[in-house]
């Protein structure tokens, strides 16, 4: 693990430790996709890309990660769901506008952003609009209505990112997701979800695709081993005192 990310993991333990609310391994889990993007790193994004948290409570790996980038305060992200705090356990786009939409309720991004490649294809704008969605959420109907209208509008210009960490497998197997999404007519590409060489070239992919999803494959809780696939700490959040503990055994 990098340094900059292992302060990242330890900026989303103590924000949860403090607030007594969060949801860490959500955050965890897709903390490398988020990064990965808003890093200067990836080079082939175009200035008016735009990137959807459809994963709402998984806001915290946006915050530290804008933090980081410097598009937002850590005095913001210190204060994490307290009072008065723009930063809620979902985001909020009126308070944060780089949030572009405000998530939480699922199932609502990913027709948002087919909405915002329509309006895009119709200006002749050329961008992509990337939407990072959980596996659990694939379970609202919205999804599959939103796959259908930009299959039947040949809405071009939009890239699903998956966090594929199998958390909904205990209540409804997803089978085969490749097949599913291109039955939509959208191509496929399943990635090591946290893997940055990997996911930056996938990140370039879907810029030459007209729609396209990216299946990373991740770990909930990745970085933390007491928190990894353990739905336990799904809204479980740790002592101040027992941060080092955890980090220790990473």
């Amino acid at each position: 693990m990098s340094t900059s990310l292992n302060k990242l993991r330890l900026q989303i333990l103590h924000a949860v430790a403090s607030a007594q609310e969060g949801h860490a391994p959500s955050a965890l889990s897709i903390l490398d996709l988020v990064y990965c993007w808003f890093s200067r790193e990836h080079e082939t994004r175009r200035d008016n890309d735009i990137f959807l948290l459809s994963k709402g409570h998984a806001s915290l790996a946006m915050y530290v990660v804008l933090a980081s980038c410097d598009l937002l305060d850590i005095e913001e992200v210190e204060a994490y769901c307290q009072k008065g705090s723009k930063l809620g356990g979902h985001p909020d786009s009126r308070k944060v506008p780089l949030l572009q939409i405000s998530s939480g309720s699922l199932g609502h991004g990913l027709p948002l952003a087919v909405g915002r490649a329509m309006a895009s294809q119709l200006r002749e704008m050329k961008r992509t609009v990337f939407v990072l969605v959980g596996d659990g959420e694939l379970n609202e109907g919205t999804n599959w209505e939103a796959l259908l209208v930009a299959s039947s509008r040949k809405i071009s210009g939009i890239c699903v990112i998956l966090d594929a960490n199998g958390s909904t497998e205990r209540a409804i197997e997803l089978s085969d997701i490749r097949m599913k999404f291109q039955s939509f007519g959208f191509e496929v590409r399943e990635i090591d979800g946290h893997n940055h060489t990997t996911i930056l070239e996938s990140y370039r992919w879907a810029t030459e695709r007209e729609r396209s999803v990216i299946v990373a494959r991740t770990v909930k809780g990745f970085g933390i081993p007491l928190m990894e696939n353990n739905p336990e700490w799904h809204h479980k959040f740790p002592k101040i005192s027992e941060i080092d503990e955890m980090l220790n055994k990473s």
